[in-house]
């Protein structure tokens, strides 16, 4: 569980972020880009609700409060007013990712087969979307 309690809260800012991203971008790209980071903010969502879920299986209890996000994420704060949101959610899905991996060992470890397959298949699908984001190279 407390593997996976700091990630829930990565999730999380980070669908909060992809979901500012999604509502602030302009440009020639506007279109692929707003759809392409409402997508992401929706899977990482689905990621802190199996995280989550996993932490209650496991007899933890899960949080989701904003307060308890802004203290707890290791995801650092938006940057406001940005223009360049291709790059930012693409540092922040690598961050998100590295940190997955990161709890594998220690969950396989730990006698937890299961939190290592949920943390491994998240860590691909986040490499997945990554890539999808930083296929858009310039926003314009």
């Amino acid at each position: 569980m407390h593997l996976l309690t700091p990630l829930i809260a990565d999730a999380l800012e980070l669908h909060l972020a992809a979901r500012e991203a999604h509502w602030n971008v302009r440009g020639p790209n506007f279109l692929s880009l707003h759809e392409l980071f409402d997508r992401v903010s929706t899977e990482l969502e689905a990621h802190a609700d199996a995280l989550a879920e996993r932490v209650r299986t496991l007899g933890g209890e899960a949080r989701a409060q904003s307060r308890w996000i802004a203290v707890t994420t290791s995801q650092p704060a938006y940057p406001n007013g940005t223009k360049r949101h291709v790059a930012e959610l693409a540092s922040r899905l690598a961050r998100f990712s590295a940190a997955c991996r990161r709890s594998i060992d220690p969950a396989q470890t730990g006698g937890d087969a299961v939190t290592a397959d949920l943390l491994t298949e998240i860590a691909g699908e986040v490499d997945k979307v990554a890539w999808l984001v930083e296929s858009h190279e310039r926003e314009r």
